[in-house]
């Protein structure tokens, strides 16, 4: 009878029978992530792992180069395996045959990566500005930290809480993750603020009473501007200069930024002013010689008082009516506010007076009969001159020598 012949299982199987395979069936496949380069294996353990780094995911493989490397992103740290491990969110590779997880590199500061099994450092994204992460490996957009209110960063991908910067003076922000300095808000006009990373807006701080701003933003107290001579404010945060009020007519204020009407000083007594707002004692202008003034304050010129009918003034910027003085005996004056002797006139001729101060021209007396007077502005009776011997006058005020009349003939007088 003829010898059959046995064949040998070939490389990639073997076969743990010995009952009389009778069909290249019977050899066994070794399984995924193995192979073998015997033939006639009779055992499983005759199937060699594909080493770390490596998978297969067929069976029936004869050759260790049947065994692939693991991709970029992925990464196999056991033997015989028949699919790779993804690097996990936060990690990434670009490299093949990754046999350790530690293969799989991190994502840097300041980003992220949601992508399981990334095989790019692209994959690794930035945080956004107003954000930044110190840490590496992180997986997901929450893990970007937010800069808190009052600071702003512009920085895309920051490592660090120190580029989360402060708001500026005369600025504040409320919110939180704010991506530039234009997301701090400005103090209103009339305020201002000195504090860097201010929360809210009740940092800024009010002007002053005395004091404006018309800008905002403004980060010192010395850019209130300082109400105007002249001027005076009481209102608080102000932001308008129309808040500085003028002082009234009769009043000036030389000093600036002060705060109520009180502020205003008084013209002084003996002068007055018209002028609104004025910045200094030289728009008090003084009351003209033949008045005066005797109250502080005043603002018009008809303030100041005449000196009465008889009298005169040569002094500007009287403050009392004792510097009108009395127009003198033989005299008058019935004007009002006479500012020089001069405007005294005189008793006419055949009149005197003698009264001081007076304000009519009939406070002049007629010289009696049998007498005259060639003079003007005679201060007695006494300036009279009587009629000579020999003459008489039968009228009252007579001028002149001339007004006497000769006694008629066969008629004489031995008297004046």
């Amino acid at each position: 009878a003829g010898v059959s012949v046995c064949t040998d299982c070939a490389a990639g199987k073997y076969s743990e029978t010995d009952n009389g395979n009778t069909a290249e069936s019977s050899c066994q496949l070794c399984a995924e992530g193995k192979y073998s380069t015997a033939v006639g294996a009779t055992f499983a353990g005759s199937c060699v792992d594909c080493g770390a780094g490596k998978y297969l995911d067929t069976t029936g493989n004869d050759a260790e180069s049947d065994c692939i490397s693991c991709g970029p992103g992925k990464f196999s740290s056991s033997s015989g395996l028949s699919v790779c491990e993804d690097c996990v969110a936060g990690k990434y590779s670009t490299t093949d045959g990754n046999d350790v997880e530690t293969d799989c590199v991190l994502c840097g500061q300041g980003k992220y990566s949601t992508t399981v099994g990334a095989t790019d450092v692209a994959s690794c994204l930035s945080c956004p500005a107003g954000k930044y992460l110190s840490l590496e490996g992180s997986d997901e957009s929450e893990d970007c930290v937010v800069c808190e209110s009052g600071k702003y960063s512009a920085v895309v991908g920051a490592i660090a809480i120190s580029t989360c910067l402060d708001c500026p003076a005369g600025k504040y922000s409320g919110t939180r993750g704010n991506d530039a300095e234009s997301d701090c808000e400005m103090c209103g006009t009339g305020k201002y603020s000195t504090a860097t990373g201010a929360t809210d807006a009740g940092t800024c701080v009010d002007c002053v009473a005395g004091k404006y701003l018309s800008t905002e933003g403004n980060d010192a107290e010395s850019d209130c501007v300082l109400c105007g001579k002249g001027k005076y404010s009481g209102t608080e945060g102000s932001a308008s200069s129309a808040t500085c009020l003028d002082c009234d007519e009769g009043k000036y204020l030389e000093e600036q930024g002060k705060t109520a009407a009180s502020d205003c000083r008084d013209c002084a007594a003996g002068k007055y002013s018209t002028t609104l707002g004025a910045t200094g004692t030289q728009s008090c202008l003084p009351c003209v010689a033949g008045k005066y003034a005797t109250t502080a304050g005043n603002d018009a010129e008809a303030d100041c008082s005449l000196c009465d009918a008889g009298k005169y003034s040569t002094v500007v910027g009287a403050t009392a009516s004792a510097v009108c003085q009395n127009c003198g005996v033989g005299k008058y004056l019935t004007a009002t506010g006479s500012d020089s002797a001069t405007d005294c006139q005189p008793c006419d001729a055949g009149k005197y007076s003698t009264t001081v101060g007076a304000a009519l021209e009939s406070n002049c007396v007629v010289c009696g009969v049998g007498k005259y007077s060639e003079s003007s502005g005679n201060s007695a009776e006494s300036d009279c001159i009587l009629c000579p011997f020999g003459k008489y006058s039968e009228s009252t005020g007579r001028a002149s020598a001339s007004d006497c009349q000769d006694c008629v003939a066969g008629k004489y007088s031995t008297t004046q």
